[in-house]
């Protein structure tokens, strides 16, 4: 729905400002990063869904919040779990990696 397109750029903007304070060099805290960014998407996306079905009437108003939150939150929160995981075991690694390549050799000569 639109609520969750429309805060996806404001999740970016608040994972990347999180990345610029190096976040994204720690595991627990990129984890944290990622966790944040999905929750800025679910704390307006679910909303905006659950007014657009009522206005829609596409789901009786008694199943409403029931069907909006089964439907608009926690199907995403396993995958959402998984992503902030598999990031904070690989985002880390990947600075080190980077910072590793990065390092002047000494001359060969």
């Amino acid at each position: 729905s639109g609520g969750y397109s429309l805060c996806f750029s404001i999740a970016a903007s608040a994972v990347g400002l999180l990345a610029q304070i190096k976040w994204d060099r720690q595991g627990l805290r990129t984890s944290l990063a990622f966790i944040t960014g999905s929750a800025i998407i679910c704390a307006r996306g679910t909303p905006w869904l659950d007014a657009s079905l009522s206005q829609l009437g596409a789901v009786p108003q008694d199943q409403l919040l029931s069907y909006t939150i089964t439907n608009g939150l926690v199907v995403f929160l396993i995958g959402d779990a998984v992503k902030a995981v598999v990031a904070g075991f690989l985002l880390p690694g990947t600075w080190r990696l980077v910072n590793r390549l990065q390092k002047p050799k000494g001359d060969a000569e």
